[in-house]
C-alpha cells in the first residue's frame, strides 16, 4: 500500500473515531508507524473534514508545546503525549435498554409503617415502572407475638396484624400488577415460627400456623422466600440480613465477608452502598432503608433512613440507586420532587 493510500485510510478511520491500534491493525503496519501517519493527517497534508478530527489536531499541537517546552523531562514524557493523543480520538459507544428494573422495598412493619413515606415510595414506583419488587423482610412487624414488653397503646392481636398486611400487599400488587413479586423472609416474620414453639395455647384465633399462607401470597402471586433460601437476580444475592454493626455500610460489608458475593439486605434501616473489587470480580455492598414509623417505645432517636433502593440489570450486571426520603420528601433521580 502506497503512502497516498495509506494516509486515505487513516483519514477515513480518523473520522469513524478509530485509535491507533484499529489503524495498525487495518494498514498491517506497527503503531509507532500508525501514529506517524496520523500526525501527517492532522498537520493537513491530507486535511481532515470531521469536527471531531479538526478538535484533536488543536489537542496534538498543545501537547507538542508542551513537549518542546519542557525538553528536560524524563522519558516517561513520550508514553504521556502518545496516551494523550490516543485519548482524543474517541471510541465507539453502543447503547441500549436495560433487561430488567428492581425496586427493592423493606422493614415496613406492618401495621406501623409510615404512611407519607410509604405515599412518596408508590409515587416514584408509578412513574419508575418495576418489572420486579423485592420485598426483602420485616414488611410485617408482627408486634403482637413478640417477646418484648407491649405498649398499651398497640391493640392488634397476630390475627389483626395479619389482615392488615394482606389489604396493604394486595393494594400493591393490584397497583403493580405487571410485576413480578417477591417476599424474603426477615427476622420479624419468623416471629411467628418462634411464637408456635414458645406459646401454642396463644393461637386459638389463628385461621393457620404458617405465616404465608395467612397472608394468601399463593392468592396474592408473590413468591414466598424463607429464610433458609437465597433469593439471586443476576450476580446480587437479596437477604435481609442477620448482622448489625454500628455505622451504615458496615452491616453489609459483613454480609460479603460472609458470602463472598454482591448482597444486599434490609434490617439495619440504613441507607448504604460500597463497593469492592478483588481477583473474583467486582461486588456491590447495599444496605436498603426502611419505611416504618421511626415513632417507637424502645429509641428515641433511631438512626434510621426512609429509603428505598432501585436496580436497573443487564443479564447479570447492574447499577444502584437509593432513594432517600427526607422530611417526607423525595428528590428523585428522574428529576422530579415527591412530596407528602
Amino acid at each position: 500500500m502506497d503512502i497516498e493510500t495509506q494516509l486515505r485510510t487513516v483519514k477515513t478511520l480518523l473520522a469513524k473515531g478509530y485509535g491507533r491500534r484499529r489503524i495498525a491493525k487495518d494498514l498491517g503496519v506497527t503503531e509507532w508507524a500508525a501514529r506517524g501517519l496520523m500526525q501527517i493527517v492532522v498537520k493537513d497534508l491530507l486535511p481532515l473534514d470531521s469536527h471531531k478530527a479538526k478538535k484533536t489536531k488543536k489537542r496534538i499541537e498543545h501537547t507538542k508545546e508542551v513537549k518542546k517546552s519542557s525538553r528536560k523531562s524524563k522519558p516517561t514524557t513520550t508514553r504521556i503525549i502518545s496516551s494523550t493523543e490516543e485519548s482524543d480520538i474517541p471510541n465507539k459507544v453502543t447503547t441500549r435498554k436495560a433487561d430488567l428494573k428492581v425496586a427493592v422495598l423493606s422493614d415496613i412493619h406492618f401495621p406501623y409503617e409510615d404512611s407519607q413515606a410509604l405515599a412518596i415510595t408508590k409515587a416514584f414506583l408509578l412513574d419508575y415502572q418495576p418489572d420486579t419488587i423485592v420485598w426483602n423482610g420485616d414488611v410485617m412487624d408482627m408486634y403482637s407475638v413478640s417477646k418484648y414488653e407491649k405498649s398499651i397503646h398497640k391493640k392488634m392481636n397476630v390475627q389483626d396484624e395479619l389482615d392488615y398486611g394482606y389489604n396493604k400487599l394486595d393494594e400493591w400488587v393490584n397497583t403493580f400488577s405487571d410485576a413480578d413479586h417477591y417476599y424474603v423472609e426477615g427476622n420479624h416474620e419468623s416471629r411467628f415460627k418462634r411464637m408456635v414453639k414458645r406459646d401454642v395455647p396463644a393461637l386459638e384465633c389463628m385461621r393457620s400456623l404458617n405465616i404465608e399462607k395467612n397472608l394468601e401470597l399463593d392468592r396474592l402471586g408473590i413468591t414466598w422466600v424463607p429464610e433458609h433460601e437465597d433469593l439471586y437476580i443476576g450476580n446480587l444475592m437479596f437477604t435481609h440480613g442477620t448482622l448489625v454493626r454500628k455505622h451504615a455500610g458496615n452491616s453489609a460489608r459483613g454480609h460479603f465477608e460472609m458470602y463472598g458475593c454482591s448482597v444486599l439486605i434490609g434490617h439495619v434501616h440504613r441507607l448504604s452502598v460500597a463497593y469492592k473489587r478483588n481477583k473474583n470480580g467486582h461486588h456491590a455492598m447495599i444496605e436498603n432503608g426502611t419505611l416504618c414509623d421511626f415513632d417507637v417505645e424502645y429509641a428515641r432517636f433511631p438512626d434510621w433512613q426512609h429509603g428505598f433502593t432501585t436496580l436497573q440489570f443487564d443479564g447479570d450486571d447492574f447499577s444502584v440507586t437509593q432513594h432517600a426520603i427526607n422530611g417526607y420528601k423525595l428528590v428523585g433521580s428522574n428529576g422530579i420532587v415527591y412530596m407528602a
